[in-house]
């Protein structure tokens, strides 16, 4: 069984101003996110934790996969791809109302927006409000192509985070229905 905090329990900053150490840190957010969470890990009742937005299966699974993108560009293969790992995270805290948080939060997940001069390397993350930020959060890498000119730039910004306990066999719900109002209560 897996818990989601119903709200964010610290932040984490992401990105660099640099546009290298943004680059690594954008390729490393999933690693670094899932090394918040285990930090947080209460090993009396669970047996791992994750950043919300990782694959709940699969926590440590990231993606090696590079993008390229449709001209010649220095930086093909040099960002990962985007991801549709925060999909399941993401549809349960909405159908059980907890979406929302007190601020912003990161999704363990990423983004891409491509525009005709220019392509933008995000993490995801969800608003105060529970609605997909959709890169507007981005860690920071616009990288814009004007004529043969390339313009990389890196973005730093701190969010909320929320992790997910996997809870060990023997835990119990003793009372609450997981919704933000009503909490589960867990017992040993």
């Amino acid at each position: 069984m897996q818990i989601i905090s119903t709200d964010s329990v610290d932040t984490v900053l992401l990105g660099s101003a640099d546009y290298t150490a943004s680059k690594t840190s954008y390729n490393g957010a999933i690693e670094t996110l899932k090394n918040v969470a285990r930090n947080l890990l209460n090993t009396n009742i669970a047996n791992d934790a994750r950043c919300v937005g990782t694959n709940p299966g699969s926590p440590d699974i990231d993606t090696e996969e590079m993008f390229t993108l449709g001209y010649t560009h220095t930086q093909n293969n040099a960002l990962k791809v985007a991801d549709s790992n925060y999909e399941t995270d993401y549809n349960q805290m909405t159908s059980l109302g907890i979406a929302g948080a007190t601020s912003e939060y990161w999704l363990a997940s990423r983004t891409i927006l491509s525009y005709p001069m220019n392509t933008e390397f995000c993490v995801r993350s969800v608003t105060s409000a529970g609605e997909l930020a959709n890169g507007t959060t981005e860690v920071g890498y616009g990288l814009c192509s004007l004529g043969n000119r390339e313009l990389m730039n890196g973005n730093t910004n701190r969010l909320g985070f929320r992790p997910v306990f996997i809870l060990k066999e023997g835990v119990e719900i003793t009372n609450g229905n997981g919704e933000k109002d009503n909490p589960y209560i867990l017992d040993v």
